[in-house]
């Protein structure tokens, strides 16, 4: 019978303590509730993106303007989520920690949703171009093999579709140099960007853009002599590179222009100068 009792008086202590701390923990739970991690958040903001477009298949995006600032604002709160992990791990002591943000945009390839998304509605192109060029900036130069397959086809395809819009190509020269930039720090990276296609002809469609808006004026023009210097440092040993400067573009001919238009926006100065 002592043995019952000291069966029963433990059994109602060890339910004591459960029912203890249940309780402390729904009291902790209202007090202060799950803080939601960054990547958690990140999560929610791309499927609030997600959902708008699912729902959406069969609209005419043209015509649903309200939507804009909504995935704007979706697309900014992501690249802050990104940022502000970046730094936590910069100034931690562990600098080499999983970048937790980045890993979800990668494994649940989101570049190329957004990709899909820019071509075919065009109010949120700019706003993904953005997004690229923040992404890139974030990530580690390595990172750019992982992303050169929806970067390429962002670039080549909005810069096919929408050529003519000023702030659009003024975005997309910022994300090329920003890649540029990326790849002067492991050259070896260019090879994704600089190669031969089935006709043995060379593809290079960042140069060839850069090439098209060095005569801009203004920033986009600068950036764009900018970005292409960097590349022809990069690539002045590369013989492919060379024979694709001399054979495949026609890039003499647009400096030889460019400088034209340079002497003749001189001061005209007709006094002999003797």
């Amino acid at each position: 019978q002592l043995k019952l009792h000291i069966l029963i008086a433990a059994a109602f202590t060890q339910f004591r303590k459960m029912f203890l701390s249940k309780i402390v923990n729904s009291a902790v739970e209202i007090i202060a509730p799950h803080i939601k991690s960054k990547v958690e958040r990140l999560e929610e903001e791309w499927k609030c993106i997600q959902s708008f477009y699912n729902s959406s298949k069969d609209k005419d995006l043209s015509k649903l303007k309200y939507h804009f600032e909504e995935i704007s604002n979706h697309l900014e709160n992501i690249i802050r989520y990104i940022k502000e992990e970046d730094i936590k791990i910069r100034m931690s002591s562990k600098p080499f920690s999983n970048r937790n943000c980045i890993d979800f945009v990668l494994e649940n390839n989101i570049l190329l949703c957004l990709v899909n998304y820019a071509q075919k509605d065009p109010l949120i192109r700019i706003e993904v171009i953005k997004f690229f060029t923040h992404f890139v900036i974030n990530i580690q130069p390595l990172l750019l093999s992982a992303i050169h397959n929806p970067l390429e086809e962002l670039i080549s395809s909005l810069y096919e579709i929408d050529e003519y819009n000023t702030e659009l190509i003024q975005e997309l020269i910022k994300l090329i140099h920003a890649v540029i930039r990326h790849i002067i720090i492991l050259p070896e990276l260019i090879v994704l960007y600089f190669k031969k296609n089935e006709k043995d002809k060379t593809n290079f469609p960042m140069f060839s853009i850069l090439l098209d808006c060095i005569n801009i004026r203004g920033q986009t023009g600068r950036v764009s002599r900018e970005a292409l210097y960097l590349i022809l440092r990069l690539c002045k040993d590369d013989g492919c590179f060379k024979t694709f400067l001399l054979n495949e573009t026609e890039f003499f001919e647009i400096i030889n222009l460019h400088l034209k238009m340079a002497f003749t926006a001189l001061p005209n100065n007709n006094t002999l100068i003797v």
